[in-house]
């Protein structure tokens, strides 16, 4: 297995060396294609059917300079969007279906021209809610990543986002590396509540479809070793 993968992998090696001649050749005369057109957002950036199969949303821009926005269909007929959603003055960045109501994402919005340090942003984010049943959003200034749906609980999900970085646009890109905290997030309302706050020993967690926090893996930088933590529901 190990010589056939070896001679496959040199025999694409030999092929992808002629392309660069024979792409030349072919294209000599022929006009670059302007560096801005591989810049461009995508046009469609996300499309996701509702669990219950009913509907179907679609994340899109329809300009060259337009913004984001989403589109809402019935599966039954996708010749008009139900619903057509924005933000403004902000732009929504992404989408999900949380279940068959509602809709989560996050939204920006360029707020400075410049910045005083790495972790800091010109825009400013919030997290969206939104109920196709009322045609109604909640927000939450901030940017919060969902980490459990809480199937149980259908107007709650559970989101995260870092606390080590104390600026006020919190964008952290060392965020993957440091404590988060997650809350419990009202979908109707917009409202967090605090449900575990990492910490340097116990930076992030994993939940059941509870909420309940179940484990944790943390590394003690003295003993140089990885230790993973486990509880049952209700212990300390």
């Amino acid at each position: 297995m190990k010589i056939l993968k070896a001679a496959s992998l040199a025999a694409m090696a030999a092929a992808l060396m002629t392309v660069p001649g024979a792409v030349m050749s072919q294209s000599t005369g022929a006009k670059p294609i302007p560096i801005e057109v591989w810049a461009l957002r995508d046009v469609v950036n996300a499309v996701q059917i509702s669990p219950d199969g009913k509907h179907l949303l679609v994340h899109k821009t329809e300009s060259k300079e337009g913004e984001y926005l989403l589109e809402v269909y019935e599966t039954s007929n996708l010749t008009k969007p139900l619903r057509r959603l924005n933000a403004k003055p902000m732009e929504i960045i992404s989408a999900r279906w949380v279940n068959d109501n509602y809709i989560y994402g996050t939204a920006w919005q360029v707020n400075r021209k410049k910045v005083q340090g790495g972790e800091e942003d010109v825009r400013d984010y919030k997290s969206f809610s939104y109920s196709l049943a009322k045609n109604k959003f909640a927000e939450s200034a901030g940017n919060f990543d969902i980490v459990n749906t809480l199937p149980k609980e259908p107007n709650q999900v559970l989101v995260a986002t870092a606390t080590a970085n104390t600026d006020k646009t919190g964008v952290d890109p060392f965020a993957a590396f440091r404590p988060r905290s997650y809350y419990r997030y009202n979908l109707e309302t917009g409202s967090r509540e605090l449900v575990l706050r990492g910490n340097p020993k116990q930076p992030t967690a994993e939940f059941d479809l509870d909420g309940n926090p179940r484990f944790s893996a943390g590394y003690d930088s003295d003993t140089k070793e990885q230790i993973l933590y486990f509880r049952q529901p209700g212990e300390g």
